[in-house]
C-alpha cells in the first residue's frame, strides 16, 4: 500500500527541520521498482517546490520512504517511518 504524497507543516526543533513532503510504501519491491518509485516521488515533490530529497529503505519490514524539503535543512533529523499496526486474523478492531 502506498501512502499519498502529503505536504507537512514546517517546524524547527533544535535545528532539525521537518520535511515538507513525505510518502511511504509498504509494497514489496525490487531494487529497480524502488528506484522508479523514488524518482516519481522526487519529481512530484519538485513540481511543488522540493529542492532536497532523502530516500530510505527499511529492509526488516520492506518499507520505502521519500522525504523532501523545499530548502536544504542543516539537520534532516531521523528517518520518519510511519509505522502502523496491522490487525491480524482474530484480533479485535
Amino acid at each position: 500500500m502506498t501512502s499519498p504524497m502529503k505536504e507537512q507543516s514546517m517546524s524547527e526543533q533544535e535545528g532539525m527541520v521537518e520535511p515538507d513532503f513525505l510518502s511511504q510504501s509498504g509494497e514489496t519491491t525490487t531494487p529497480q521498482e524502488r528506484r522508479e518509485w523514488f524518482k516519481a516521488r522526487a519529481q512530484e515533490a519538485e513540481t511543488r517546490g522540493a529542492t532536497w530529497h532523502r530516500f530510505s529503505h527499511h529492509e526488516d519490514v520492506e518499507l520505502i520512504l521519500y522525504e523532501g524539503w523545499k530548502e536544504r535543512p542543516k539537520d534532516e533529523g531521523p528517518v520518519r517511518w510511519q509505522f502502523v499496526l496491522i490487525p491480524t486474523e482474530g484480533s479485535k478492531p
